[in-house]
């Protein structure tokens, strides 16, 4: 299969699977950008804008995870995401499911898959990207047919004889009718403001206000009022969006504008008043005696959920539920001969809800005319309280009951002890029995158990000493199950003047841990068969290896063979430490690596003067940091072996490993060797070996330098994993 030069980005945090399917890439004609996590691949995509598609494993080990840096990477980028994974699981597809993507590939699903998986979501990519920019294109071409161009003379009139401001704009601001009071306002004849944009016309300020409000009104569709002062003068304006009868879509606004001035002056005075009204804590209202509203505060409106408009339309028995409603006249009739009255009512709030209310009716005048003043209290959170009460011991019982849990209680006044239901259900009695009978109270427990929890009770009762035991109980029927007691002493000006704790049934709990207990050293023995199985496996690749090589003649071949089996005994002998360790995920770095250097030796048995000195300090490391260095530690050493000591000469590799600082650990491996010649500079970085151990550094994030001075000393450096 062939296909154009593209640019893609692999993401894999496994080496050896990453770098298969880069060389299987670049062979189909494709650039590859490698990255091992999906941190790296979010910034990757950011920095490289000619990147043509993202291939995607889903489990990308510490860090994010490939649908994470998927959706970080698409809320800045459109490109098309291959997701790549060894899970088929339902779940896992799931994951992907609600992220754009372009593929979902199983990993060993073949070379012809994999290569036209990738090849349609490049074209779908592009079918996609030539739709939208044609629906844009189309969008851009059409513009509005219809706008109003002239007003007839009936229409003029109409907008004429209004005593407020009217415009007509399109959505831009342009003019496209006005009334002559409007124009008056802006010193200019209607035909000069026709056609101009009203945000030119207006002062700075007021045109930047302006245009903010026709944004809300165009985005929202929705009716705006604005209130603001211009040239002394107090405005009061509302802006309509207009609909187009055919489309839909909003294609002009109407602006009406009045002049208030004279009647907010007016109202200064009574703004004053109600302002200090306002701010009390307590519903106030005046109403009629046929119980219409006259005024309502701010406390009555956020209370009852109305705005002021709407309050001072409601009818007293509106806002009255129906239980209180009908007693409205009554009430009032008592009101007239007593002049002042208090009473309970409930009040309707404006979505229906029910609030309960303290009134005190007091007769006033208003204007010269008879009025009722109410002052209101909201009773909701007193009746909450009286509710709450009977509310908690029924939610206690049945939570009790469904955990297990019992309350109980010792007076160390009285002596008296009290139990809730559940510790006389734990206990298998009925609730005749006394719990005051504390020797009747320890018989349910074994005899080993009743001196454990007499003492304890007793500590706390008379030392202060809390306790929590878990211990086995009798029940009334005889069976026995565990239960946890804990008692802890409640103290008031330092003496103790009471018990409280809580009895909770465990039995099934403790059933459940013996049963987690057994499948885990079940698991454990299965993982120790299965570290063995691998390592026996190993061997068998090892040997097989070592009579492949002994079985060629050429030196080319059994070069390679001896290397892979160097590589796998690196491997092994993790498997190795793994099955006789009681951990199976941390090892000692101290006798993984003096293990594996003296195996080393033995695949270059014709080496006899070479010294390995070794300083290796013991810190257990995750199997997944040891692997790693175990094959960089086989190909440095091995090469050594190799190159640095012709014709049996005398030597020393020296092998360190150490921590520095708390914050990084150093591998160094070096000799003292023949070195590396000019023409040997230029080729020993590369090659397969060299290649592994570059990669592997990268997989530890480290960083590897070298020192030809004395032979040849690789350094290298990476930091402490935080979970050591």
């Amino acid at each position: 299969m062939t296909t154009p030069d593209k640019t893609i980005l692999l993401v894999e945090d496994e080496i050896f699977i990453a770098m298969a399917e880069e060389q299987m890439l670049r062979n189909n004609s494709y650039e590859v950008i490698s990255v091992m996590n999906g941190e790296d691949a979010v910034s990757c995509v950011r920095n490289n804008p000619g990147i043509n598609l993202v291939l995607m494993d889903i489990d990308l080990g510490k860090g994010i995870d490939g649908t994470e840096a998927a959706r970080r990477i698409l809320t800045e980028h459109t490109v098309p995401i291959v997701f790549l994974t060894s899970h088929s699981e339902r779940e896992m597809v799931e994951r992907v499911r609600g992220i754009t993507r372009y593929g979902y590939v199983i990993k060993n699903s073949g070379e012809f898959v994999l290569l036209s998986s990738i090849e349609m979501a490049i074209e779908l990519f592009g079918a996609h990207q030539n739709i939208e920019n044609s629906i844009q294109n189309d969008i851009d071409h059409r513009n509005t047919e219809d706008r109003l161009g002239s007003s007839e003379p009936a229409v003029r009139a109409l907008l004429d004889a209004s005593p407020d401001t009217v415009l007509l704009i399109d959505i831009h601001g342009t003019t496209l009718a006005l009334n002559s009071k409007a124009a008056e306002r802006l010193h200019m004849s209607v035909d000069d403001v026709i056609g101009k944009n009203q945000f030119d016309l207006l002062p700075r300020d007021i045109a930047a206000s302006r245009k903010k409000y026709l944004d809300t009104a165009l985005q929202t569709g929705k009716t705006v009022n604005i209130a603001d002062e211009r040239d002394g003068m107090y405005l009061e304006s509302t802006i309509y969006p207009i609909r187009d009868d055919d489309s839909g879509k909003i294609t002009r606004v109407a602006i009406y504008s009045r002049d208030v001035t004279e009647i907010r002056t007016s109202h200064e005075h009574i703004r004053m008043l109600a302002d200090l009204v306002d701010i009390a804590p307590a519903s106030i209202t005046v109403h009629d005696s046929e119980g219409n509203f006259i005024y309502a505060n701010q406390k009555t409106l956020e209370l009852h959920g109305y705005t002021r408009e709407e309050f001072l339309k409601l009818h007293l028995q509106e806002l009255d539920a129906p239980e209180s409603a009908v007693l409205m006249k009554p009430r009032i009739q008592e009101l007239i001969e007593k002049g002042e009255l208090s009473f309970e009512v409930v009040h309707l709030r404006k979505d229906g809800t029910p609030i309960p209310m303290q009134v005190l009716n007091k007769l006033t005048t208003i204007a010269g005319k008879p009025a009722i003043l109410s002052v209101g209290i909201d009773l909701t959170e007193k009746k909450r309280l009286e509710n709450e009460f009977h509310e908690l011991h029924s939610i206690l019982k049945e939570t009790q009951k469904i955990s297990g849990t019992g309350g109980w209680v010792y007076d160390a006044g009285t002596g008296k002890m009290t139990w809730t239901d559940e510790v006389y259900e734990i206990y298998g009695v009925g609730d005749d029995f006394d719990p005051n009978n504390i020797s009747a109270d320890l018989s349910f427990y074994p005899p080993e158990w009743r001196t454990v929890i007499e003492e304890a009770f007793n500590d706390a009762l008379h030392r202060g000493i809390p306790y929590d035991l878990e211990i086995e109980l009798i029940r009334g029927n005889g069976e026995v199950i565990w239960v946890r007691t804990i008692g802890r002493p409640v103290m008031e000006n330092g003496k103790i003047i009471r018990v409280q704790g809580n009895l909770v049934n465990i039995d099934q709990r403790k059933k459940n841990e013996e049963e987690i207990r057994r499948l885990l050293k079940e698991k454990e023995l299965i993982l120790r068969e299965t570290h063995h199985r691998i390592k026996n496996n190993m061997g068998v690749i090892m040997s097989m290896l070592y009579l492949q090589a002994t079985a060629t003649e050429n030196e080319q071949v059994t070069a390679a063979l001896n290397d892979a089996h160097g590589r796998i005994q690196s491997m092994m002998l993790i498997y190795e430490k793994l099955y006789k360790s009681s951990d199976f995920s941390n090892i000692s770095s101290r006798e993984y690596l003096n293990d594996l250097i003296e195996g080393i030796g033995s695949t270059v048995p014709e080496i006899f003067n070479v010294t390995i000195k070794m300083n290796i300090e013991d810190h257990t490391l995750d199997s997944k940091i040891l692997f790693p260095l175990g094959v960089i530690i086989n190909e440095l050493v091995t090469n050594s072996l190799k190159y640095a000591f012709p014709d049996n000469h005398e030597g020393e590799i020296d092998i360190s490993f150490t921590l520095h600082s708390g914050t990084t650990f150093e591998l160094k491996v070096g000799d003292n060797g023949v070195g590396f010649t000019v023409s040997d500079r230029k080729t020993t970085n590369s090659g397969f070996g060299l290649d592994v151990v570059n990669r592997l550094v990268a997989q530890i994030k480290g960083t590897i330098t070298r020192d030809d001075t004395n032979g040849a000393i690789y350094r290298i450096v990476f930091p402490i994993p935080e979970d050591v």
